[in-house]
């Protein structure tokens, strides 16, 4: 009884919060962007960063998932004072939103970035804010999203805050049978065979690397 007492006013103040940022959205879309693009970008990136706190807090409450960052102390105070590019496995369906919960601790929550494939654009409300944040959505084909990731960066480097773009290098969620199809595959290949993750596609971080030479610090 407890839970649902608690469940159901969290469960309508999402359903709104949703409803009155997918309008906002909307008329920025058809108002705001069509005369400063620029302009554009920054109230939604506030906008989004306010948004997407709401999955970060659910998943810190009510999913008590507690988050570890290991690596040198010096490094850490660069985090969210410079673009960059952020290399990660994907073993889970909420990676993304790991990768939420660490920029908005670094300040860099609505300028976050991925590429991403394109049936996520189609989930309610989050594939919608991704959508408007011009997210990089890809077809696994490469003569297709080639395109799509020229113009995609070429968006990106005329965004006036600090982005994070995500590379899920292993370009699928890992399972026990997609590794082992990654393991065939690499001994077809002469390629070492992997134990813990599958073997990367390497095409999206070159091209990602080479768009934003210049523009990301790390």
């Amino acid at each position: 009884m407890a839970s649902v007492i608690f469940t159901i006013p969290i469960a309508v103040n999402f359903l709104a919060s949703s409803l009155i940022v997918s309008t906002i959205q909307i008329a920025l879309s058809i108002l705001v962007f069509p005369i400063s693009p620029r302009t554009y970008r920054v109230i939604n990136a506030y906008l989004m960063g306010s948004f997407w706190g709401m999955f970060i807090w659910l998943i810190e409450w009510w999913g008590r998932v507690e988050v570890r960052l290991y690596g040198d102390p010096k490094e850490h105070a660069y985090f969210g004072t410079e673009s960059a590019l952020c290399v990660s496995n994907h073993r889970s369906d909420v990676d993304w939103a790991i990768g939420w919960l660490l920029s908005q601790r670094c300040g860099c929550l609505g300028g976050t970035r991925a590429l991403i494939k394109e049936q996520a654009r189609w989930m309610p409300v989050i594939g919608w804010s991704m959508w408007f944040s011009e997210y990089l959505f890809l077809a696994r084909n490469y003569a297709t999203d080639q395109t799509r990731i020229l113009d995609g960066y070429a968006r990106l480097r005329s965004f006036p805050l600090y982005f994070w773009v995500a590379l899920f290098m292993e370009g699928t969620r890992f399972t026990p049978e997609k590794l082992k199809a990654a393991q065939e595959y690499a001994k077809e290949a002469g390629l070492p065979i992997p134990r813990h993750v599958l073997v990367p596609r390497t095409k999206g971080l070159v091209m990602s690397v080479e768009q934003t030479r210049g523009h990301a610090g790390a």
